[in-house]
């Protein structure tokens, strides 16, 4: 470096005079001295002892700022992200997540899953995991409300979750109408319930009957009977309801109406007069 150069330069960063000089330790001989470098502070900058020039011949003002060792940009339109990374403050954000930071477009989608940055137009956060969508989306305004259920990624308005340990659904949107009956089925609160026997699966029974359990099964009274060997048969509605309390079940298939009718083997059945 010239004599001149050398002692303008010295005297400059003895004075503190900015944008002058870069300050730069290097090895001499196992022993540390200062070498004063001269940059352009039109075009450069001073970052943690190293000179760093803008690309592309932009023209540097007292705006810039030294992102990192190795970045600089301009404050009034940029912004550093984590100390390293530089993003424009009109088309990108730096999202922090559980402190790490990511750079990231400015367009609403991006969220935070743990410490990881996602866009909801690809991804969904289930439990702290990234999970892709089943299709990738372009518009925030018409994205479908996706969720959870265990493992499965799902739209809460076409179904619901019953069970997120076995990541089972229901057909059907939930609401404070509609519940979950078992892990695969949606009952009616205001005119349905479910039912559960002892060993059995669960079932949806209307509201407004009597319901109880045949063996493993439930069924409805006055709608059904329980047979001998745990099965439900139907009633034959069309016949008289004053003869219901009578009917019994023949083969345990059949329902007839004790009263009037005979069970034969077989699971026939005769008028009450008739032998088998």
């Amino acid at each position: 470096m010239d004599l001149d150069v050398t002692t303008a330069c010295l005297h400059a960063h003895l004075l503190k005079t900015p944008n002058v000089c870069c300050v730069v330790l290097c090895a001499v001989h196992a022993s540390f001295n200062y070498m004063l470098q001269v940059y352009d502070h039109g075009s450069s900058k001073c970052c943690s002892n190293k000179i760093v020039t803008a690309a592309g011949g932009v023209a540097v003002t007292a705006t810039w700022s030294c992102c990192g060792d190795d970045g600089i940009y301009d404050t009034a339109t940029h912004g550093c992200c984590d100390g390293t990374a530089i993003f424009n403050r009109q088309t990108q954000q730096c999202l922090w997540c559980q402190g790490r930071q990511s750079v990231v477009e400015r367009n609403g989608a991006y969220r935070c899953c743990a410490s990881q940055a996602f866009s909801r137009l690809e991804q969904v956060c289930c439990h702290g995991n990234l999970k892709p969508l089943p299709k990738i989306h372009t518009d925030l305004r018409t994205l479908p409300d996706y969720s959870c259920c265990g493992e499965v990624v799902f739209d809460v308005t076409r179904s619901t979750c019953c069970s997120q340990e076995n990541s089972q659904l229901a057909a059907g949107a939930s609401s404070s109408n509609k519940r979950c009956c078992g892990q695969t089925q949606l009952y009616t609160v205001s005119s349905e319930r479910c039912v559960q026997c002892t060993g059995g699966a669960p079932t949806i029974v209307p509201l407004d009957r009597a319901i109880y359990c045949c063996s493993r099964t439930p069924y409805v009274d006055g709608i059904e009977v329980c047979c001998a060997d745990g099965s439900v048969a139907k009633i034959d509605l069309s016949r008289p309801v004053s003869a219901q309390p009578y009917y019994l079940c023949c083969a345990n298939r059949l329902v007839y109406d004790s009263r009037r009718e005979k069970c034969c083997p077989g699971g026939r059945l005769t008028d009450g007069q008739s032998q088998c």
